[in-house]
């Protein structure tokens, strides 16, 4: 029976059940070629940010630039992505790998450092950020990647965010520093059950 499991309900009894709640659900997939940007807003293609789940995830698979030592970044939008905020981030950042490198930006709510292009040179993500449709608090969210730097060398990375406005996020993008952007793009939401 679709959506339920099969159930011990007593020492000698047992039976289809509903699933247990709480879980991920697929919303939406992008892959990119050399786009400007990835771009999920409300409304748009089943994505809603209406309080229908509590967090989403993000997940950025084989992400490349169409630039060497470009930065993966990711902004907000409060207007379903007619523009995306550049600045009034806090955000702070650890990269561990060939070197050892912390920081913050304020111009990005996620920030992955100089990727590379070539062979094996890809960066793999997952940003999870909460309950955005909230009007009360700052937007928050956190991430962590794996990825090659322009060198070569491979890194670990995490880092969380705040956008130091109170509101909704109604759309995000994800973008490089420069150039165009490349990748298959996954969001997720989870439900309160």
């Amino acid at each position: 029976v679709a959506d339920q499991v099969w159930t011990a309900t007593s020492a000698t009894l047992s039976d289809f059940q509903a699933a247990a709640g709480g879980a991920w659900t697929f919303i939406k997939s992008i892959t990119a070629s050399a786009d400007a940007d990835v771009q999920f807003k409300n409304g748009v293609s089943d994505v809603v940010f209406d309080g229908t789940y509590n967090a989403y995830q993000v997940w950025g698979v084989g992400v490349v630039g169409a630039s060497d030592t470009a930065n993966v970044k990711m902004r907000i939008s409060t207007d379903t992505g007619s523009s995306y905020k550049s600045s009034g981030y806090d955000n702070r950042y650890l990269m561990q790998g060939g070197s050892v490198g912390a920081g913050s930006q304020t111009d990005c709510f996620m920030f992955i450092d100089d990727t590379g292009t070539g062979t094996g040179e890809r960066c793999c993500f997952r940003f999870d950020f909460y309950n955005p449709a909230q009007t009360t608090d700052f937007p928050r969210g956190n991430w962590q990647t794996s990825y090659t730097d322009s060198s070569g060398d491979s890194y670990y990375g995490a880092g969380s965010a705040i956008y130091e406005t109170t509101g909704a996020i109604d759309a995000f993008q994800i973008i490089m520093s420069t150039g165009n952007i490349s990748g298959i793009f996954k969001l997720y939401g989870l439900t309160g059950s």
